[in-house]
């Protein structure tokens, strides 16, 4: 069995051409790339994607941020029993592709 997540790269990644440094990362660890697509995501799809942070206070500021340039949705894939499959956003914790990268990327891979 395999687990499948959606990563996204968001615009300060593809703005500072760090795309491919990002995707060797993950295929280092023997993660798949099922899919990948550069897409500008409009304001009733960052809706729907961020639906549980609507009327917060930072709301406004993330819509403006994931619009201003494109993004890479991926669909990563790994076996069930490896720590990186299940990938999800930890945003109290420290990410070492952000950090790495100082970026707002949410993927965690050491």
């Amino acid at each position: 069995m395999s687990d499948r997540t959606l990563v996204l790269l968001k615009p300060d990644a593809v703005e500072r051409k760090l795309v491919g440094s990002i995707v060797s990362r993950i295929e280092a660890k023997n993660l798949d790339v099922v899919a990948m697509e550069l897409r500008q995501l409009d304001t009733d799809t960052l809706a729907r994607h961020y639906e549980e942070h609507v009327g917060k206070g930072f709301y406004d500021d993330l819509v403006t941020f994931m619009s201003r340039g494109p993004v890479v949705a991926m669909v990563i894939e790994g076996p069930e029993d490896t720590p990186y499959s299940g990938l999800t956003c930890r945003s109290s914790k420290s990410c070492v592709i952000r950090t790495l990268f100082r970026c707002r990327s949410t993927l965690q891979i050491s």
